[in-house]
């Protein structure tokens, strides 16, 4: 199913307390029907996805149903008030042949996709709870060869130089959202990218390039806080800058692992694991 536009908005301004923010769920219909859940349990109204949600060609519609599903179940809830929406910064196992389309229709805007899911462009901002996001998607999938141009893979996935532009012109944001890292790594992710590799010289220069290109966008931006996934791991990183304050970075893990689903407080900016139960 390709994606179909319902609704499109220049930015949003939201007087959340709290988010919820996921790493990878790759279309796993049993994992969203367990971590929805969790999320609402916090009382949280905004749910941010770092990618890899799993907008796939023929997989998007029913995991759109489930996320809506259970994004309405929340509001059974008597204790709570329940989740509003889904806010997705795009992976790279995305259908970015979809993505571009729709993109190009609403060029800089976020499009609702269902009735609780929206897809951020590449250089989206927006604020929530006083703080400014900026919402820079995609990166390089190491296993490109083994893959399907245009059915599999999209070269789409990497970000353009135009992107860059476009997400570094807003100036400074507070919380930078991304599916991969750039080239501030925390200390799990440093010992996998720098161990013994299955991947050859081509594969691991074009996961790297990914991360080349991101980091000009936080580098130019100077965030406090960058969340992203694509690794699979759980791990903080604290990297220190001169002249200002240093930058954190959370790498959430992926569907079935603990440290995928974390609340942030935008107060301080702490972010906490949640449970899901399995």
């Amino acid at each position: 199913m390709a994606l179909t536009a319902q609704e499109s908005v220049d930015t949003f301004d939201l007087d959340d307390r709290e988010a919820i923010v996921a790493g990878d769920w790759h279309g796993n219909l049993a994992w969203v029907g367990r971590a929805i859940p969790a999320a609402a349990r916090t009382g949280v109204r905004t749910l941010l996805h770092l990618g890899d949600f799993g907008f796939w060609p023929g997989g998007s519609a029913d995991l759109l149903a489930t996320v809506d599903h259970c994004v309405a179940k929340s509001w059974e809830r008597t204790v709570t008030s329940g989740i509003e929406r889904v806010l997705v910064t795009p992976g790279n196992h995305e259908d970015w042949a979809s993505l571009d389309s729709l993109f190009a229709a609403h060029p800089g805007r976020a499009v609702r996709v269902s009735e609780s899911v929206w897809v951020l462009p590449r250089g989206f901002r927006f604020a929530a709870g006083g703080r400014s996001f900026l919402s820079f998607g995609g990166a390089a999938s190491i296993d490109y060869a083994y893959r399907v141009a245009l059915r599999s893979w999209w070269p789409s996935e990497m970000p353009s130089l135009d992107d860059i532009r476009t997400a570094v012109v807003g100036g400074a944001t507070d919380v930078l959202l991304t599916h991969d890292a750039g080239l501030s790594v925390t200390p799990q992710i440093a010992a996998v990218l720098t161990g013994p590799s299955q991947w050859v010289a081509s594969e691991r220069q074009y996961s790297g390039m990914g991360r080349t290109l991101i980091d000009y966008v936080l580098t130019a931006t100077n965030p406090l806080l960058q969340l992203h996934g694509h690794h699979h791991l759980r791990d903080t990183g604290v990297f220190e800058r001169e002249g200002m304050p240093p930058l954190r970075v959370e790498a959430l893990g992926m569907d079935g692992q603990d440290g995928n689903v974390t609340l942030l407080n935008l107060d301080d900016l702490s972010v906490t694991d949640l449970e899901v139960s399995r």
